[in-house]
């Protein structure tokens, strides 16, 4: 249904997304993955059992729970990126995700900061034709805290920090956010339940992605 909202000049110039989970449906494939990993490690749950962690706990959560070793995170980080660059390409885009990078583009540069590769990232993008929407793409983001990448990537480009806005999907993109003060919208179609996000106290929450065009006109 379209925007009833009578629209305001936004002071937002720059929007970055997030990348899995905010843009790319990509959560069932990364249970699969790493369900394979959890298993050679002998930590026992069925893939069921993973995705309501993940979904409703955050993936910190599961590997806290189960005391995985950093240098096992990051074997498992490496493996999962490494098996989606070999299936990116058949993922599907959320629902409402073009239409709204088409609407957002007109007057917003937009970004995406991501855990994820740029290869893989840069595939998607022009199997869905996306790519002409973004003017930057930074990738190796920590997956469990980017708020060291987020401020590294507005000084790099030379962000005005009250003119960017953040879209994630994550409660650890919220918390990361919050703990440098910046402007984020959640979204509610990814990899953590609205639920958990809610825990993070958000300000704005965007349960559909015309929520974001109609949100960003009242920042």
């Amino acid at each position: 249904m379209k925007s009833q909202l009578i629209k305001h000049n936004s002071k937002i110039k720059t929007i970055i997304f997030d990348f899995d989970g905010t843009i790319c449906d990509s959560l069932d494939f990364a249970i699969f993955e790493i369900s394979k990993v959890t298993h050679k490690v002998k930590i026992d749950l069925t893939r069921q059992e993973i995705k309501d962690m993940v979904e409703n706990e955050s993936f910190t959560a599961l590997f806290k729970k189960f005391k995985v070793h950093k240098f096992m995170l990051i074997f498992m980080i490496w493996k999962l990126q490494k098996a989606l660059g070999k299936k990116v390409t058949t993922f599907d885009l959320f629902p409402g995700i073009k239409t709204m990078l088409h609407e957002l583009f007109r007057d917003h540069e937009l970004h995406i900061l991501t855990a994820n590769s740029k290869s893989n990232v840069e595939k998607f993008l022009k199997k869905h034709e996306l790519k002409k929407y973004f003017t930057k793409i930074t990738s190796r983001a920590n997956p469990f805290d980017k708020s060291h990448a987020i401020k590294t990537h507005l000084k790099k480009n030379k962000l005005k920090q009250s003119q960017t806005v953040y879209i994630g999907d994550e409660l650890s993109d919220l918390k990361a956010c919050n703990k440098i003060n910046q402007k984020i919208i959640s979204v509610t179609w990814g990899f953590n339940k609205i639920k958990l996000i809610e825990t993070g106290n958000p300000k704005y929450i965007a349960k559909t992605p015309q929520q974001i065009v109609e949100l960003i006109q009242y920042m």
